[in-house]
């Protein structure tokens, strides 16, 4: 999740998103409303904005799947955001595959989907995995890119498969969606804030 100001976002990739200010949902309830796609900007980033409209009790948390057994089992938290760097380890954790881990091989790089999925072209870092694994497949976008050693956040997922992994860079999320007065940060309290209540 992330914060600015009073509002608190569900980060996730752009082209999972439909237009702005259509609402979101989370199986069958309500989630949000797409506040913004980055792709005006060419990173594969979305915020969805939680609001009121959300149809079942809401928190601000920072959890994640790391480790649990289940998929309702969240078992870490978010420490923070980082910058990523070249040749750093990182890992995503995506609803399909999973926790994949691999080292940052390219930091700055265009991708343009040959299917179309993400339309332009997208400033994303490129992540090799580590042997034999496949990094990331269909639905796993959107997922958290962290350091595993810190729990900080580096980057969205923004796809690859099998040999290669793309993400947006957080650091250019925060560029972003940042202005003057407000900063945007991702929600690292270890505190569930209670957003909405139903």
């Amino acid at each position: 999740m992330g914060k600015k100001g009073t509002n608190y976002f569900v980060l996730t990739a752009a082209h999972c998103l439909d237009s702005n200010n259509t609402y979101v949902k989370q199986d069958t309830a309500t989630l949000g409303v797409v506040h913004s796609r980055g792709h005006y900007s060419n990173i594969d980033v979305g915020l969805i904005r939680v609001t009121t409209a959300s149809t079942i009790t809401r928190y601000a948390t920072n959890y994640f799947y790391e480790l649990a057994e289940n998929k309702d089992d969240y078992d870490r938290r978010v420490t923070g955001s980082s910058t990523p760097i070249q040749g750093q380890f990182v890992c995503k954790s995506g609803i399909t595959t999973g926790v994949t881990c691999g080292n940052i091989s390219t930091l700055k790089t265009t991708y343009i989907d040959p299917n179309g999925l993400a339309p332009g072209t997208r400033n994303v870092a490129r992540i090799t995995p580590l042997s034999g694994v496949d990094y990331s497949q269909t639905g796993d976008s959107g997922a958290i890119t962290y350091d595993p050693t810190t729990y900080r956040v580096v980057g969205i997922h923004s796809g690859g498969g099998g040999l290669t992994g793309l993400m947006t860079r957080i650091n250019d999320v925060i560029s972003l969606y940042s202005d003057s007065t407000n900063t945007f940060s991702i929600y690292s309290s270890s505190t569930d804030a209670l957003l909405v209540s139903k």
